[in-house]
């Protein structure tokens, strides 16, 4: 602190605190009380954190929904165990638009099957779909999209791009 010393330790505390990152627990509320918490997370060690913020930051018991689009060359069952103690509803395979990498959302939610029994899992390859399907679906409130930056980045594209989506998105407070 010595060569910055009008830079306190409160402050410091503060800018971790406020500091945000792109696709990573990013968090987007929108009009209606959704929540939507975009993850780039797409490997075991990815999807721990995940799963470990998800506990932390969402009530207790609290049931959610999952977006999810994997790479066919990523560790995806690996992956998914990671999330598998969590209270998950409804689980929602997809695919990345364009992109031969992505796994195709049938094989995705056999994989999802198998380790999420209690769980709704769907098959919707085309993203468009899933986001105005589950925004307007009043079982879950929190509605996680992980599994690719690809995925998010298409997500996000939508959103910002699409006036129908537009309309439902809140700044961060």
């Amino acid at each position: 602190m010595e060569t910055f010393p009008m830079i306190s330790h409160k402050s410091i505390r503060e800018g971790l605190l406020s500091a945000s990152w792109a696709g990573r627990f990013e968090v987007l509320r929108l009009n209606g009380g959704k929540i939507l918490i975009l993850d780039g997370a797409h490997n075991p060690e990815g999807m721990e954190a995940l799963a470990t913020s998800l506990k932390l930051a969402l009530p207790a018991n609290e049931t959610f929904a999952i977006i999810m689009a994997m790479m066919k060359d990523k560790n995806v069952e690996g992956a998914l165990r990671k999330l598998a103690d969590l209270p998950i509803r409804k689980f929602i395979c997809t695919e990345v638009p364009n992109l031969e990498r992505s796994m195709t959302s049938k094989t995705l939610a056999a994989i999802a099957k198998d380790i999420f029994p209690n769980s709704s899992v769907q098959i919707e390859p085309e993203i468009e779909n899933i986001l105005t399907k589950t925004l307007y679906d009043n079982q879950c409130k929190y509605i996680v999209i992980c599994g690719s930056l690809y995925l998010l980045g298409a997500i996000k594209k939508m959103i910002y791009l699409n006036e129908d989506f537009l309309s439902c998105v809140r700044p961060k407070t």
